[in-house]
């Protein structure tokens, strides 16, 4: 449905590359904070998690993508050439 209101979809290999994305982080800092000992792991786990937050609110303020309407789609022969 969505393919067919404008809207990119990825295959399936790109729905697991964005998931490995973002969930590796966020297990690697539960990793760090939770479960290793040293000092060093668990500031390295505090940092993981400040650049997670930098990244989730860099995606928030982020310009919403253009998605094209039904009557919207623009024909092939319209597309900008490509060098």
């Amino acid at each position: 449905m969505a393919d067919d209101g404008g809207v990119k979809m990825p295959s399936f290999l790109g729905y697991v590359r964005s998931a490995f994305i973002y969930l590796a982080p966020v297990l690697l800092a539960m990793m760090l904070l939770f479960i290793a000992d040293p000092w060093w792991a668990k500031a390295l786990g505090v940092l993981t998690v400040v650049l997670i937050l930098v990244r989730v609110l860099r995606h928030a303020t982020a310009p919403p993508p253009q998605v094209l309407g039904r009557g919207d789609r623009r024909d092939p022969s319209e597309a900008p050439a490509q060098d």
